[in-house]
């Protein structure tokens, strides 16, 4: 039953910063991934591992989403005011989201990383397509460049959250003996 929830709990994050960033409601969804975020905090076991993995990964999101706007391959609606090539707080919003559910609904790529790569590689455009769609962002270049372009950064960035998320585990490990 948590996984269910946490899969909507994301779906919600993930609709509330897309669909508010289409609509210039940049703040829309920080604020129901704040709530959701708080939520998922109070139910969670270890909660300083977990903070701290969501910490890491939407600094380490945000970076790359900035990356994709400094590059051109992205453009984001609702830019992030005052701060041109930082990715806007609604991306961050999702990456916060997206890491707060991902030792529950990803576990299943732990220490799998070819996997990770391969379900980032199909997973990564396949979300950033859904958000052009909804009118959220747009993209400089061919679909195809597009495509393969997220595809291997995404790539990339499913096993590193994974290998984190191990690390992270370990360092408690550690400090528990």
């Amino acid at each position: 039953m948590k996984k269910l929830l946490t899969i909507v709990g994301i779906q919600v994050g993930w609709f509330a910063s897309t669909l508010g960033a289409a609509k210039g409601l940049f703040w829309l969804g920080p604020v129901v991934v704040t709530l959701l975020v708080i939520i998922h905090l109070a139910v969670t076991k270890d909660r300083k591992k977990e903070s701290i993995f969501i910490l890491l990964a939407a600094i380490f999101g945000t970076l790359v989403d900035s990356f994709k706007k400094v590059s051109g391959l992205v453009n984001y609606q609702s830019d992030f005011p005052g701060f041109s090539w930082l990715a806007p707080c609604w991306i961050t919003a999702l990456w916060v989201i997206f890491s707060a559910g991902f030792n529950e609904t990803m576990a299943w790529l732990r220490k799998r990383y070819l996997l990770a790569f391969l379900f980032g590689l199909i997973g990564g455009p396949a979300s950033y397509f859904a958000a052009a769609r909804l009118g959220a962002i747009s993209f400089s270049y061919s679909n195809n460049v597009t495509i393969v372009s997220l595809g291997i950064i995404w790539g990339l960035v499913m096993p590193s959250l994974s290998y984190l998320s191990v690390y992270l585990e370990k360092i408690e490990k550690e400090k528990s003996l």
